[in-house]
């Protein structure tokens, strides 16, 4: 019987089999793992269902961040493979990011038999345990009667809002041993809810009685078409636009004159302005709170706040908020613009008119004086960080599609590559060593369109086994590694403690001695390096990756001077 007639149905089978067939019922591809001796009967099993193939990592938060990047470029839950206690233990970190930025992966983790379990044998652990808390549901599976069921309900829960990382402890007798498979595709519920009539028109009426609105969007409203609904009610409300702090994936179009930028990535004076000019702040999938520029006690006097999200858990979590509702931002947006459209009158409406001329002009002379400054470092050696991200908006091809995670460059690489939904993913959760692998699961998941990789060089040293990867998969990934030399991002965050001195000199943030070569670590693992110096050299040694049929690897030597 051919894998194709066995990926659903019921029947007597090993619990090794009712697995595979569960991930075919899914349409599941790829498999991201690292083998071990707890996983063999699943790994041997993947000859019988050739549609299943498996992604090679060398080290576990490789595989992690490899099926991130794939799950989040796909917007479906996707399975990894990890190896019992020290492989868990190796994939935590990431687990952390994933958890963060709400991804749905499904991991499974094989574990000693059952029937050892009391002796607690060689790399036997609690595994449920260790993954509690980075992961919204963790179990073993007892019995095979129970592969297929459990695994369909752990991807139900990966998906289902907030998304993120299920565990799945399979110990090794469960998958040898046979039971009643039961498998079907897994059942998604809909989660488009949009709030009662009533609190539609409280909303509207809010909107449409402040004196100036600033609208802050979030991952919420990813996946969701939100982007026009967005753009309509800024524009009839003169609003300007912000992403949230870890806002990781633009929602609008690009160009929309009313877009502020992003809270962390070094906001402009005229943005901050905007937004402290506000008296209403509408939170649109966004966690509610002051962005890190604003120093007003929460609430802050004569400022209302709203906040639209799907998870109540997240609404007014710490902040007080005015008015919370537990809806679907992005189909309440499309209503609230219905709404406010039908009671707007006329005066409000050249107001508003008047306020987005306004706001477009103030914002795009921000960002004008703003690469203005930048301007100033394009022949500068080492390579302006400014100069990197406006080389890289003038040669990647429109459909390239970014994987960021550039750290101390990203105030320029993000305002510069964040073109428009689906083309740029932000490295999740802050915990360094997602860019390398996550480069790859995005170009896995578009292989139709150059993916590109921004890493910074202490970021890529957490996860250099992904290069690897690439050639061993021939996976046509770019990455652009940005050499500073230090980890810059600590220094940064250490002006907040420390003077300026200090904070330059925090031990353990220098690496340049000896530097590290990472264009020869790339070739010395199968992937095309080289090193870029000179600002004159950038265009073309980017131009020359991303055309290369292969993984290719830039490594450019960028100023790391600080502060």
């Amino acid at each position: 019987m051919t894998a194709d007639r066995l990926a659903a149905g019921t029947g007597l089978v090993t619990g090794r089999d009712a697995m595979l067939r569960q991930l075919l019922a899914d349409d599941t591809r790829y498999v991201f793992g690292n083998p071990g001796t707890t996983e063999i009967g699943f790994l041997d099993g993947l000859h019988d269902y050739p549609q299943l193939e498996l992604v090679l990592a060398l080290h576990e938060g490789v595989a992690v961040s490899a099926a991130d990047g794939y799950a989040r470029a796909t917007r479906r839950p996707a399975f990894v493979q990890l190896h019992t206690a020290p492989g868990l233990g190796n994939g935590l970190g990431m687990l952390h990011n994933a958890a963060q930025a709400r991804t749905p992966l499904v991991v499974y983790a094989g574990n000693a038999s059952s029937r050892e379990a009391a002796d607690e044998p060689i790399l036997w652990g609690d595994l449920v345990g260790m993954a509690r808390p980075v992961c919204k549901w963790a179990v073993q599976v007892e019995h095979p009667d129970d592969v297929a069921r459990v695994l369909r309900r752990a991807t139900k829960v990966a998906a289902e809002p907030p998304a993120g990382p299920v565990l799945l402890s399979i110990p090794m007798n469960v998958l040898e041993e046979s039971g009643q498979a039961q498998v079907r595709p897994t059942s998604h519920g809909r989660t488009s809810v949009v709030p009662a009539a009533g609190d539609v028109d409280r909303l509207a009426t809010i909107l449409l009685s402040a004196r100036r609105v600033a609208l802050v969007i979030g991952d919420g409203l990813i996946g969701g078409g939100a982007g026009s609904s967005v753009a309509d009610l800024a524009t009839m409300l003169g609003a300007p636009i912000f992403g949230g702090g870890w806002a990781s994936e633009p929602v609008l179009e690009p160009g929309h004159p009313l877009w502020a930028g992003t809270f962390n990535t070094g906001a402009t004076r005229a943005a901050k302005a905007a937004y402290l000019a506000a008296d209403l702040v509408v939170f649109l999938g966004a966690p509610a709170g002051p962005p890190a520029f604003d120093n007003r006690p929460v609430p802050a006097p004569g400022i209302q706040t709203v906040q639209i999200g799907l998870v109540p858990g997240d609404l007014a979590k710490t902040a007080p908020v005015d008015l919370a509702i537990a809806a679907d931002p992005a189909a309440t947006c499309a209503v609230l613009v219905d709404r406010v459209r039908a009671l707007m009158e006329e005066p409000a409406r050249i107001r508003a008119r008047a306020e987005a001329d306004r706001l477009a002009v103030q914002l795009r002379d921000g960002e004008a004086e703003f690469w203005a400054r930048a301007a100033a470092e394009r022949d500068a050696v080492p390579i302006a960080a400014s100069h990197l991200a406006n080389t890289l908006g003038e040669v990647l091809p429109p459909e390239a599609v970014v994987f960021d995670e550039s750290l101390s460059v990203r105030p320029f690489t993000a305002r510069r590559l964040a073109r428009r939904p689906g083309s740029y993913f932000r490295a999740p959760g802050s915990g360094i060593g997602s860019g390398l692998p996550g480069a790859i699961g995005v170009q896995l998941a578009t292989p139709s369109r150059p993916a590109v990789g921004l890493v910074a060089d202490g970021c890529a040293m957490y996860a250099s086994p992904a290069l690897w990867t690439a050639a061993h998969h021939d996976i046509p990934v770019t990455w652009v590694v940005c050499n500073n030399r230090s980890y810059r991002t600590l220094k940064s965050n250490g002006l907040a403690h420390l003077s300026p001195d200090a904070a330059a000199a925090i031990p353990g943030t220098d690496l340049g001695d000896p530097p590290i070569a990472f264009h020869q670590l790339a070739e010395a693992m199968g992937v095309r390096g080289r090193l870029v110096e000179q600002p004159g050299d950038l265009a073309d040694a980017l131009t020359e990756a991303v055309r290369h049929p292969g993984p290719a690897l830039v490594e450019v030597v960028i100023d790391g001077s600080f502060p």
